[in-house]
């Protein structure tokens, strides 16, 4: 008994010490909670449907209060931690406490206990006075239904500000038992509050600088903010507010809050275990604990050293000028802490062997990266050892994803063709190692895929111990060979492209695109629905080349989609519509389209209507053209259409009625005018009725959902006069597909140019 009466004695006694800490706490609770509140209720926010909880409830209690709160908390925590053992910073008052006729163990428990006190009694009837008054608001109105689940949330943030608070507590008092004044528990409270983190930070922007196959959306970097308690502590609560289910228990985080609380568990052990071994005389003084002192110093050393690297990598990408940051940076913040640890500035160079030992660390780590030591680029299992394949590309699907679908898709799809699986990833391992195939596509000699002329696709690999790795593998337009088995499988095909019977009865409207205007948006019954996907699919399954790589003429893009939000959306949830682009080969899709009434979504405009087809010069720096040559050098860039190696056949028998337009092109090829031919306004027209006809087999009223992927060769507008000229119509027109003979007929257009400004001139 007399030991607990000293106990809460000296409690009482340490605790009027710190009346300025109790009001400080009571003020930031104050506001953080009731004032917040009546806030939220001034602005309005009182009323709302009875079917829903008002805004007072469910965001006010819900994350409104926790974020206020949860400010408070860390703050708080970071204040007490720094003050409730003030003590131990001071010779004069460290002597003056160690000679209470107490033992160390009770003194810790007294101190550490006023400090959560401090925090927890304000904050507890700051918060149920806000309850109290939110109840009373509620009562009578129909949203007192939603009190017990308003106590049920208000609970489950309690527990996790009481977490949050004791991890940065504990955070805190660790770095006050090693250090021997307040500026080095601040230095040292940092490095253990976001050192791990910074280092991993680093290592990913290393990996994505220097690892080109590198994936980083199949990492999961939890387990580095839980090593870096400041900012774990942060994350606790914004996943907690991030819960969407009001008066959901603490089961929803339980991973995060359990992890936190042992690490909490952990740190305050640790703090405990420190100030029973700590020296009074180490008031007034840096860190003396070599160890710590040591693996704080590593840490900031390597993470500065990595640091200086990148960033005179980044100014100048050359290895030498790596070196030199990296030493001049790791070095001078070494030697910082250094200063700042034994309060000596001549302690610089006090551990010379230390600080060489962290240069030469990060030396390696950051030679590692810049070297792909590892050979991490270019791995390449046995083919014995593949078990299965998954690829996916943004640009081959049909469905409208959300951020991690690729993540998604890359877990659900497993294709166990080993051959092929092999064959894609030693052509991407090669080109790594910097070999090309050494055949490519059959067109692509002539015809040029779109501006981008390579893309990161997403892989995992799957062996056949069990292990799993992932990559971002570069592919170009000459490897369709090796990724189209990969893409045109039933099992990629049924994940990313067939329309699933719960997914086309969750739909009940149809838009149809068509540029410059609003889409078309008509109601079909489930009905019809699944009778045009079903034709869809059998199309699809039947030519799947036409649909992926934008084959042929585009008749009519058509969007499966539903009205407005569903609670009870089938199995794949985050579908939310599905875009079906129905090509003229696509006969079963067009059949089911005429049988249901709507065959006139793929009708097309008839020629016989059409008076006159423009094509635009394209892009050019300044509209004008010293040469026939730089002219069509834009033309066939813009329309995507280049040069044969060899031709074959005579001018005559390669030019619309023997006109000459090559033989024109070729004798202006090499002459090369002081006054450049303006040609910003003009455009190639054609007006031939057998012409017309010609080319409206090659446009399109609308554009793929797809056009910008490596096996994709893009679209160029076209702009079409239609009813005598009166009104002009966007059309579009693939790349590659415009006829040789319209490309050079632009020759003669600039011809055409250039004796009218010769004209003009005299």
């Amino acid at each position: 008994m007399t030991s607990r009466h000293l106990f809460f004695k000296l409690m009482r006694e340490d605790l009027r010490h710190k009346i300025w800490m109790i009001a400080l706490s009571s003020l930031g609770s104050f506001l953080a909670l009731p004032v917040t509140w009546l806030l939220a209720v001034s602005d309005g926010y009182d009323y709302l449907p009875a079917e829903f909880p008002p805004y007072v409830v469910s965001g006010m209690f819900h994350d409104g209060l926790l974020i206020s709160s949860g400010f408070v908390a860390i703050a708080g925590a970071v204040i007490v931690g720094l003050f409730v053992f003030r003590f131990v910073f001071h010779k004069n008052m460290i002597d003056t406490y160690h000679s209470i006729p107490v033992k160390r163990r009770t003194l810790y428990g007294v101190c550490w206990l006023n400090g959560f006190l401090i925090w927890l009694v304000p904050f507890l009837i700051c918060l149920l006075v806000t309850l109290g008054m939110a109840t009373v608001y509620m009562l009578g109105t129909p949203a007192q239904k939603w009190i017990p689940a308003m106590f049920a949330e208000t609970g489950t943030n309690f527990l996790v500000l009481v977490v949050a608070f004791l991890l940065v507590y504990h955070l805190v008092l660790t770095a006050v038992m090693v250090s021997g004044n307040v500026w080095n528990t601040l230095v040292s409270m940092m490095i253990l509050g976001f050192g791990v983190v910074s280092i991993y930070g680093l290592g990913l922007g290393f990996f994505a600088y220097y690892i080109d196959t590198f994936y980083s959306a199949a990492l999961n970097p939890e387990p580095a903010f839980y090593s870096s308690p400041l900012l774990s502590a942060v994350l606790l609560i914004y996943w907690k507010g991030r819960v969407d289910v009001l008066g959901a228990s603490l089961f929803v985080i339980w991973k995060p809050f359990l992890i936190n609380f042992c690490v909490m568990a952990l740190l305050g052990v640790l703090s405990w275990w420190l100030y029973m071994r700590r020296a009074s005389e180490l008031a007034e003084q840096g860190i003396q604990n070599k160890v710590f002192s040591a693996v704080l110093k590593f840490l900031v050393g390597l993470a500065a050293g990595m640091g200086g690297w990148m960033l005179f990598n980044l100014m100048v990408s050359h290895a030498g000028w790596g070196i030199f940051g990296l030493i001049l940076v790791g070095v001078l913040a070494f030697g910082v802490m250094d200063i700042i640890f034994n309060m000596d500035f001549k302690a610089f160079f006090a551990h010379k062997l230390q600080m060489a030992a962290t240069i030469v660390c990060a030396l390696v780590i950051c030679f590692c990266f810049y070297l792909d030591a590892f050979g991490y680029d270019a791995y390449l299992p046995d083919k014995e050892d593949i078990a299965e394949i998954a690829v996916y590309d943004t640009d081959f699907t049909n469905l409208n994803y959300y951020s991690n679908y690729a993540n998604e898709m890359l877990e659900n799809l497993h294709f166990q063709d080993v051959d092929a699986a092999y064959a894609y990833l030693k052509r991407m391992t090669d080109r790594e190692k910097g070999i090309e195939p050494t055949s490519v596509n059959a067109d692509s000699g002539s015809v040029r895929y779109n501006v981008y002329s390579s893309q990161h696709f997403a892989t995992k690999i799957t062996l056949k111990n069990g292990r799993t790795y992932y990559r971002y593998y570069t592919v170009t337009n000459n490897d369709l060979d090796v990724v189209w088995p990969l893409f045109s499988n039933e099992e990629y095909l049924d994940w990313n492209y067939v329309v699933h019977r719960n997914r086309a009865e969750s739909f009940d409207l149809i838009r149809r695109y068509c540029f410059g205007k609003s889409s078309y948006v008509s109601e079909v019954s489930k009905e019809s629905m699944w009778a045009i996907a079903e034709a869809y699919n059998r199309d699809l399954m039947k030519n799947p080349e036409t649909v992926l790589l934008n084959q042929g003429k585009l008749l009519v893009s058509l969007e499966l989609s539903h009205s407005g939000y569903r609670e009870d959306y089938p199995d794949d949830y985050w579908i939310r519509n599905q875009r079906l682009d129905i090509y003229e080969s696509m006969e079963n899709t067009i059949a089911a389209l005429g049988q249901l009434g709507y065959g006139h979504w793929v009708e097309q405009t008839d020629s016989s209507e059409i008076s006159e087809i423009q094509f635009s010069i394209g892009s050019n720096s300044n509209g004008s053209f010293r040469s026939v040559q730089n002219l069509m050098d834009v033309v066939r860039n813009y329309y995507g259409v280049y040069e044969e190696s060899s031709k074959t056949g005579t001018a005559d028998e390669m030019t619309p009625g023997g006109q000459g337009y090559i033989l024109a092109y070729t004798e202006l090829d090499a002459e090369v005018f002081d006054v450049a031919i303006p040609m910003y306004d003009s455009y190639l027209s054609i007006t031939s009725e057998a012409e017309i006809r010609e080319l409206m087999q090659l446009l399109n009223r609308q554009v793929p959902q797809h056009t910008l992927g490596v096996f994709h060769k893009g679209y160029v507008q076209v702009n079409v006069l239609v009813d005598g000229g009166e009104e002009s119509v966007t059309y579009f027109i693939r790349k590659g597909d415009l006829p040789e003979k319209y490309i050079l007929r632009f020759a003669e257009l600039y011809e055409q140019m250039r004796q009218q400004q010769e004209s003009n001139a005299l």
